[in-house]
């Protein structure tokens, strides 16, 4: 009985580990629809594309910043200025979008949609103004540089570039615009 049943097991584990179709991990994708919102009557649409763009472009460029335990203070300077610039590409972004809105006031999509990627704006700025805190720490040796990376500082900065990505993710995923 014992022999007919281990007999038994392997049969069913070998099969399990040479099937080609596993059950749970298929979808029906036929069915597919866009869940989140379709936003039709976007009467400005080329600028809000393009301030979305930016940011996506912005956002690339901050994966190159490198503030790391042994930076020095020259290093941290020009960090500092690398961030100042990528802060006044944000401010005119912001200031498109600010523009955009007062213009296209009475269109619920175009406030919407630009009231969506002012979230992405305003995590990626709070993003680069956490670095900046941090770095200002590690230039004035408040914290130990050499574990800035498991530093209370470091949480905001990963918080807020990370929900940044989430919206883009969200909008490029879910949103259909017509």
């Amino acid at each position: 009985m014992k022999k007919t049943l281990n007999i038994f097991m392997m049969i069913i584990l070998v099969g399990a580990l040479l099937s080609p179709h596993v059950a749970y991990a298929q979808q029906d994708i036929t069915g597919f629809s866009i869940i989140g919102p379709k936003i039709k009557n976007l009467q400005g649409k080329d600028e809000l594309m393009k301030s979305y763009n930016d940011l996506k472009r912005i956002r690339k460029n901050l994966g190159t910043i490198s503030i790391t335990s042994n930076s020095t203070g020259e290093e941290l300077l020009q960090i500092n200025k690398t961030l100042d610039f990528y802060i006044q590409e944000l401010d005119n972004v912001n200031k498109n979008l600010n523009t955009h809105k007062a213009n296209y006031k009475d269109s619920f999509d175009d406030m919407y949609t630009a009231d969506m990627i002012k979230l992405i704006l305003n995590s990626y700025l709070l993003s680069i103004r956490n670095q900046q805190v941090l770095m200002r720490e590690m230039d004035e040796n408040a914290i130990n540089s050499k574990n800035i990376i498991y530093s209370e500082y470091a949480i905001p900065v990963y918080y807020y570039l990370t929900l940044g990505d989430q919206m883009i993710a969200y909008i490029d995923l879910y949103f259909e615009i017509l």
